[in-house]
């Protein structure tokens, strides 16, 4: 009996050997792909598993490109299987697919060709929606919907203030991404093909929001400056940004211990239910033509200073003996192209020896000091100084003239010969002296009293307790990480989670101008109160709230009707006192007040 079972093992091994090895006794390859979800929300992703039958050394196919969506190669899974006796194989290839825009796109057939075989597999139907996917979810979406695309929700945008420009003047670049509703992090710095430009670092980015076509962004803008290196015709971009887009990805319910403490896998929702997905924008190029400067009008002393500049002269001291130098300071200020700024120069004057200047540069300023030695007495001004830039606001040369400036230069008097001192310095040696017997520790004869040490640590009940507190720890920052972690990429969750808070100190500042008779003023900030609090709780843009508009969505989310009625009738007071200027008694705005604060609390009770 023990032979037989013996028997029966080597035969196992040796079949699944020769399936390792690739020997499969499958009579075909079948191939065979699918999706792990048919329906999922913009945003969100899905896997594309192309799994082979009766093989394991397929080959990853190429996928071609799907239309609505963008791929990524996750990697290959292999498994083995024996079902009564009989060995069977596979690999699958599994890729990530995002979807770019809503609808329903159609995946394949795909076709590989391996070995002189081709292996087709069927067509796969996937619907991608607007929002949340619930298993539940019957309504369809509208044909507004339908029509929007990922795009609207990301992207980027390069823009300068003028197209024409000349050669070196500088002009501003802005470069902004547009984020509405996603959650990106690991956003890279800009880049862009600037051939003929010159181009500055890039200055910290700033973050604000802003509307667009109605829609509100999250904005990050990134600028620079630029100026044009040759006269032609040019293409400024297209900008590019690199970034990591948080997508939500299905996770298979396991059973957690935690499960029952937390009401669901609190560590398995935190490490698996987003994935990071590389994203790569591009804005549009931007045509810009540059153009030599004007040869009517140039100056002689013209050396290619582009931009509205100043120019200011000090020269100190303007008392001194022949041979001691004159420090010229030049400072010239303005907006422009620095780097066209040269140091100007003195009219032809044999009477001083000078020397090369040192420039230091700040934001908006250049400045040049010089160091001039007078080589006679008979100087008296140091000559006038021009400067000369090319205003490229107003397109016409400027020149900016600087002195003479007057000096009182004396013969030196001869002067002592230099005296070198020495000193030379003796310092006392310090010789400690040496105890005998310090440094000596003598061998005691007795062991003194003994003590019983304490005893082991591991068990003593404090120390046990106090192991338990870096688990409660983590579990606490899990909770708040997960918490902190969806108000930062669920923009609908947290203007949700807000709205009640913001309504309450809209109420507490409507009840102060109650109190103070500013009855008008009351209306418009009540009002204001209830808009706010239904943008959040809708998430829609609270200036584009009209009675009508949260009637229509209110009434598809199945609200009481008493509700509908109490804010149809707060809108039109509202409205009727703010613009048709009528007058409301005392105890009418008492009424109002307490009809939109019960508004409110019973709209907390509904789920909207």
């Amino acid at each position: 009996m023990g032979n037989s079972k013996l028997i029966r093992k080597i035969f196992s091994i040796v079949i699944l050997s020769f399936v390792f090895s690739g020997t499969a006794f499958a009579a075909d390859i079948k191939f065979q792909a699918s999706v792990d979800r048919n329906k999922v929300s913009l945003g969100s992703a899905i896997n594309l598993n192309l799994t082979f039958y009766g093989t394991q050394r397929m080959p990853a196919p190429q996928l071609p490109k799907i239309d609505g969506f963008q791929s990524r190669y996750q990697g290959p899974s292999t498994r083995v299987s024996m079902v009564n006796g009989k060995i069977s194989s596979s690999i699958t290839h599994i890729y990530t697919l995002i979807p770019m825009r809503v609808g329903k796109f159609k995946i394949g057939p795909l076709s590989l060709e391996y070995k002189k075989k081709t292996y087709t597999s069927k067509q796969i139907t996937v619907e991608v929606v607007e929002g949340s996917v619930n298993a539940s979810e019957s309504t369809q979406r509208s044909s507004s919907e339908e029509a929007s695309k990922l795009g609207d929700n990301i992207f980027l945008k390069m823009s300068v203030p003028k197209q024409d420009i000349y050669l070196n003047e500088i002009i501003p670049l802005t470069i902004k991404l547009y984020v509405s509703r996603l959650a990106v992090r690991d956003i890279e710095y800009p880049i862009f093909s600037h051939n003929g430009f010159s181009t500055d670092k890039f200055a910290k980015p700033a973050q604000y929001r802003d509307v667009l076509n109605g829609r509100e962004y999250e904005v990050i803008e990134f600028k620079t400056n630029i100026f044009g290196t040759k006269t032609a015709k040019l293409v400024l971009g297209p900008a590019q940004i690199k970034c990591n887009l948080i997508v939500n990805k299905k996770r298979q319910r396991s059973s957690s211990p935690f499960d029952s403490f937390f009401g669901d896998d609190a560590f398995g929702d935190f490490f698996s239910r987003r994935e990071i997905y590389p994203l790569s924008l591009k804005s549009k190029e931007i045509p810009i033509t540059v153009k030599d400067l004007p040869e009517e009008g140039k100056p002689e002393d013209f050396s290619g200073a582009v931009g509205n500049f100043t120019f200011d002269l000090k020269a100190e001291p303007k008392e001194v003996n022949v041979g001691d130098p004159i420090t010229l300071k030049m400072v010239i200020k303005g907006r422009g192209n620095f780097a066209t700024v040269t140091c100007p120069k003195l009219e032809a004057n044999q009477s001083f020896k000078i020397y090369d200047p040192e420039v230091k540069q700040e934001y908006g300023t250049k400045t040049f000091e010089q160091i001039l030695m007078p080589d006679t007495d008979t100087v008296q001004e140091i000559p006038k100084i021009t400067f000369s830039c090319f205003d490229t606001e107003k397109k016409v040369y400027r020149t900016i003239s600087k002195g003479p400036v007057p000096i009182k230069i004396t013969k030196s008097k001869k002067g002592k010969g230099l005296r070198i001192v020495e000193s030379s310095q003796s310092a006392a040696k310090y010789v400690k002296k040496e105890v005998l017997g310090r440094d000596i520790v003598y061998i005691k004869d007795e062991p003194g009293n003994m003590i019983k040490n304490q005893a082991c640590i591991y068990k003593n009940r404090i120390f046990l307790l106090i192991q338990l507190f870096p688990l409660i720890i983590f579990i606490f920052l899990s909770i708040v990480h997960k918490r902190t972690e969806k108000l930062r990429t669920d923009l609908r969750y947290a203007r949700n989670l807000r709205a009640f808070k913001k309504a309450k100190q809209g109420i507490k500042k409507a009840k102060s101008l109650l109190e103070r008779k500013r009855t008008r003023e009351f209306y418009d900030s009540i009002l204001k109160t209830l808009k706010e609090y239904l943008g959040n709780k809708l998430h829609i843009a609270p200036g584009g709230i009209t009675s009508d508009i949260v009637d229509k969505v209110l009434r598809r989310k199945a609200i009481n009707k008493k509700i509908l009625n109490a804010l149809d009738d707060i809108f039109k007071k509202c409205d009727a006192t703010r613009y048709a200027l009528l007058e409301r008694s005392e105890k009418e705005t008492d009424s109002l007040f307490e009809k939109v604060k019960e508004v409110i609390r019973l709209l907390e009770k509904e789920r909207l």
